[in-house]
């Protein structure tokens, strides 16, 4: 199966949509996707720019992953502080590059059960029942690296 994030194409399209998938994702529009897409935020550790794009994401109850063979992961080698349109509210967390192939291929089987449409994003072929082709998910997750995002508890007063 071809992964569409290398295709000469998409990497063409994709500036024009992650603008249009922000502005969406920020609009009071954003209930048709924002159950599996956020826009995550975060400032470049040696750029000092900030940055923000839309990303897929899984929750489970350590928080929030995502997945990503692009280099701004290096932008979390160590926990660092993101805002995130999360389900149309802008919520504050920290967030940290995983790169153990254990656990990320463990996570992204997890992550594609719940969003199994982005599996053809990482060449991935997943099931009706959920299940992702065994040999293309250790093919992703070797390219792959998962950036996991706890989310800050709102205090009540």
């Amino acid at each position: 199966m071809t992964d569409w994030q290398s295709t000469r194409v998409w990497r063409a399209l994709l500036p024009a949509v992650n603008r249009l998938m922000r502005a969406w994702l920020r609009s009071g529009w954003h209930q048709p996707v924002s159950s599996t897409m956020v826009v995550l935020t975060f400032e470049g550790v040696r750029s000092g720019s900030t940055y923000s794009f839309p990303v897929g994401y899984a929750e489970d109850p350590e928080g929030l992953m995502t997945f990503t063979r692009f280099s701004w992961w290096k932008n979390f080698r160590e926990e660092r502080p993101v805002s995130l349109r999360l389900r149309g509210r802008e919520v504050r967390g920290t967030a940290v590059a995983v790169r153990d192939p254990e656990a990320v291929a463990e996570r992204f089987a997890y992550y594609l059960r719940r969003n199994p449409h982005d599996g053809k994003y990482f060449g991935v072929r997943v099931g009706r029942d959920g299940r992702a082709d065994l040999g293309e998910l250790a093919r992703a997750t070797g390219r792959l690296v998962m950036i996991r995002s706890r989310l800050e508890v709102a205090r009540t007063p």
